[in-house]
């Protein structure tokens, strides 16, 4: 309940900022009016945390993996010019990760997981200002969405069994754009992904009480980016 509150918070902030703009009136001429799609890279740091049980008669055991790397990404949106110096946009993008993902052992347990996250995806809402005739600064938030594929093995045999499963989210974040030709746009944010616990699977047969209890990813990243805008 807490993580649906906050995500309702953070999507009603987006959609007001992003789509909320249809009764106000657009500046013709606008640098940052319109369009646009891009490409960008970078970097980030993500922490994976599992709640494990290892038999009906165990208490949760926990393990957490701190993972970084870099990754590659596409974006779009739309910007409306609200007058003359205030931006309000609506953007999309997804992040194919390449990141450097770790196998670690629960605590006082020979039983572990090795996990990744292939993507991270979001549609945000961006409220801006102009500054000076080229730079717009700006602070974003919406919806986050990723997909989290992990590999359990326990026992003394090494029996081994994947977990899989996709979740939503919340990212907000901030950035800065600056025109270096009439549609074209270098950019740098940073934006901050947050996921709640989430109850996803128990092993296949669950006869031996074994469960994952919570799978629970967080994520920073930070990147850079071109843009072209259509029309602009």
């Amino acid at each position: 309940m807490e993580k649906n509150r906050l995500l309702i918070t953070v999507c009603a902030a987006a959609l007001a900022t992003g789509l909320g703009v249809g009764t106000a009136s657009a500046q013709d001429g606008s640098n940052w009016q319109g369009f646009y799609g891009g490409v960008h890279t970078g970097f980030g740091e993500a922490d994976l945390d599992i709640s494990y049980i290892a038999s009906a008669s165990s208490s949760a055991a926990n393990a957490v993996s701190n993972l970084d790397g870099a990754l590659v990404g596409l974006h779009v949106g739309y910007n409306w010019d609200l007058d003359g110096s205030l931006v309000v946009g609506l953007e999309g993008d997804v992040d194919w990760l390449i990141f450097d993902w770790d196998e670690n052992n629960f605590a006082a347990s020979t039983d572990g997981f090795r996990g990744e996250a292939s993507y991270l995806a979001s549609l945000r809402g961006r409220l801006g200002q102009e500054v000076g005739s080229d730079a717009l600064i700006y602070v974003t938030g919406g919806v986050a969405f990723t997909d989290v594929d992990t590999v359990l093995h326990y026992g003394s045999s090494g029996n081994q069994e994947p977990v899989d499963g996709w979740d939503y989210g919340g990212v907000v974040g901030a950035g800065v754009e600056h025109k270096i030709a009439p549609n074209l746009a270098v950019r740098a944010e940073g934006l901050y992904y947050f996921f709640g616990e989430e109850d996803w699977v128990c092993h296949t047969s669950c006869t031996d009480g074994r469960t994952v209890g919570d799978i629970d990813l967080n994520a920073y990243t930070f990147r850079i980016g071109i843009t072209w805008q259509f029309g602009g």
